[in-house]
């Protein structure tokens, strides 16, 4: 429990100023940005992505031709391809002939594919760089350094009498912690107290269940005696009246 009522205004304080300040820095960083962003730069460099996405779009409309060809060309020749299970068809030089037709063909589809397969990785890392440029131009664009510059000096001055806010409520709320020590302390000791009052009583009710449960007359001396090297009585009632006290 907090006792000082200076506590959470000087919680209250202390956040505020970690957020101005967290304001502060990102509006400063986004000004250093401005300031030292070419904007014809950012220009020249997305008119070579795309003239890049052109090329390269161009190439793939070509290995997909190609491929297609393939693919024609390779069914084809698997018409006339014959099956080996006939072990005249293997040593028929013209089946050779398409045989050795049809691996070749299949490699360079294999090659067309991956050969289309990198350039469409290419064109996509492509596409997101222009992305991020034309984002990069849009926000250059659209920034108001006025506005962001006049925020900057606002929270600046916000921060400084934040901060002399702070001090002052640190030092009332400093001098009550100070006055208040003496008093916690009791308050602890006096907690401990009944803490340790609580745990006794617990344990000698607990030995006056047994005492209760016991079936003759030796059980009761027996938990009267381990009661008394628990807890220093060997009479639960007596305890628990002593700790109510």
């Amino acid at each position: 429990m907090e006792y000082n009522p200076y506590t959470q205004e000087y919680n209250r304080l202390k956040h505020v100023l970690e957020n101005r300040n967290s304001e502060k820095r990102r509006l400063s960083d986004e000004l250093d940005w401005f300031n030292s962003t070419d904007i014809s730069s950012l220009y020249f460099s997305l008119d070579e992505k795309e003239q890049a996405k052109t090329k390269i779009q161009s190439l793939i409309t070509n290995i997909e031709k190609e491929i297609e060809v393939l693919h024609t060309k390779i069914q084809e020749t698997k018409s006339y391809t014959k099956t080996l299970f006939n072990p005249f068809n293997w040593f028929d030089d013209e089946q050779k002939i398409y045989r050795k037709t049809l691996n070749r063909l299949k490699k360079e589809l294999y090659s067309k594919e991956e050969n289309n397969r990198l350039k469409a990785t290419s064109l996509s890392e492509i596409n997101e760089s222009i992305n991020k440029y034309k984002k990069e131009i849009d926000k250059y664009k659209n920034f108001n350094k006025k506005k962001t510059s006049d925020k900057v000096k606002s929270l600046s001055q916000d921060i400084v009498l934040l901060e002399a806010e702070i001090k002052q409520v640190y030092e009332l709320k400093n001098n009550v912690d100070i006055k208040l020590q003496p008093i916690l302390s009791q308050i602890e000791d006096c907690e401990s107290n009944i803490s340790t009052a609580k745990g006794k009583i617990s344990k000698a009710q607990s030995f006056e269940r047994n005492l209760d449960y016991a079936d003759n007359s030796y059980e009761r001396a027996m938990v009267h005696e381990e009661c008394e090297r628990v807890l220093g009585d060997g009479s639960p009632k007596k305890i628990i009246r002593k700790q109510y006290k």
